[in-house]
């Protein structure tokens, strides 16, 4: 099993996980498993949509890091044709863009997502995005904009400074920066479709790829950790906005009827303000 840290493409690593419960749910039953690195934020998933820039480095990582495994992992006493990817919140996105992405799919046999699939409305970004958050993090550490350059100059110019920055300068966390917002839409660095690691649009690659078994699923309260970022009230009101972000009229065409079904899951007129609360973290 090849274990995939989430944390908003930005921070964490493998080592938050720790080895003791690994070892006690995994290990202890006879699995083998594999926890890997990848780059993030910038280091990881900066892009200028052009020649001067590869985007999607952090899963460029991960699908070296599984070549490796596929080659070696008999040394340890693994099976080569029985891996599983397994990954939480972004660590979930990653484990199914690479049981999609041709360069990965057939490395491995089994994905888990817990948390993230490829199909979340935060999954994939806008390179466009992308690519304003590399010049807005850039401005913060002192680049300056050429005048009357085409994109191509300043994106020339934009990753010269960027490579000759200490790699300090280049982490970024979760909060305390404009990078960030209250929403997980707000994550600015993350994958893009690049026409080459994500070819074409995720619905397009399910159908094209050999069928894997898979797992996913959610916890409860699995957004608890972006509650206290700038929204000061859980309310009605705050909830029929998630549900507004969350289910977006460009992406599904039942959007309303999908909405009132989720709102009656969720909650329902005899509601205190506590279940309300609890409801908008759900």
């Amino acid at each position: 099993m090849v274990w995939i840290h989430g944390g908003g493409f930005v921070v964490h690593s493998s080592a938050n996980y720790g080895d003791r419960g690994i070892c006690k749910c995994l290990c202890s039953k006879g699995v083998v498993v594999v926890t890997i690195q990848y780059r993030l934020g910038i280091l990881g998933f900066s892009a200028t949509g052009d020649e001067h820039s590869i985007p999607n480095l952090g899963l460029w990582d991960q699908a070296m890091a599984l070549s490796w495994v596929k080659e070696n992992i008999v040394e340890f006493g693994g099976d080569p044709e029985n891996i599983t990817v397994f990954g939480q919140s972004a660590g979930g996105v990653c484990a199914d863009l690479l049981s999609l992405s041709p360069y990965t799919r057939d490395l491995f046999d089994k994905v888990i997502a817990m948390g993230g699939t490829a199909n979340c409305s935060w999954a994939l970004r806008d390179i466009r995005r992308v690519r304003e958050a590399t010049i807005s993090h850039a401005y913060t550490l002192g680049w300056e904009f050429p005048n009357n350059a085409s994109d191509s100059e300043v994106s020339e110019s934009l990753m010269k400074f960027l490579r000759q920055q200490p790699v300090k300068l280049l982490a970024l966390g979760l909060s305390g920066r404009r990078l960030f917002k209250a929403n997980i839409a707000g994550l600015c660095f993350g994958p893009v479709a690049d026409n080459d690691f994500i070819p074409e649009p995720i619905t397009a690659l399910r159908k094209k790829t050999p069928k894997k078994i898979c797992m996913g699923g959610a916890t409860d309260y699995e957004t608890l950790l972006f509650a206290g970022f700038g929204r000061k009230r859980l309310d009605i009101a705050s909830f029929e906005q998630v549900l507004d972000k969350a289910i977006p009229g460009d992406r599904y065409q039942s959007c309303a009827e999908i909405r009132r079904a989720a709102k009656a899951l969720y909650i329902n007129e005899r509601c205190t303000n506590d279940e309300i609360k609890r409801a908008c973290i759900r």
